[in-house]
């Protein structure tokens, strides 16, 4: 998982167990990430990342939870 930025082409990446989430949010894809693990990456909530699965990548838009989704997982 990679976070982008407009000001420069820094990437920080780690890596998450994915699970996939019934949840209908208009058009967008959004990948929900435990709270604390993504502050202590930079990531705040309607941030966009990039999800890379399978050699493709994917942007996604952030949400944050702190006790729904666990440390490690997306």
């Amino acid at each position: 998982m990679t976070k982008n930025t407009k000001k420069s082409e820094v990437k920080q990446a780690f890596h998450a167990r994915t699970r996939l989430i019934d949840i209908q949010e208009g058009d967008s894809l959004t990948a929900l990430l435990n709270e604390q693990e993504a502050r202590d990456h930079g990531i705040n909530s309607m941030d966009k990342i990039s999800l890379i699965y399978e050699g493709k990548e994917i942007v996604v838009d952030a949400d944050l939870s702190h006790s729904y989704i666990k440390r490690g997982e997306v």
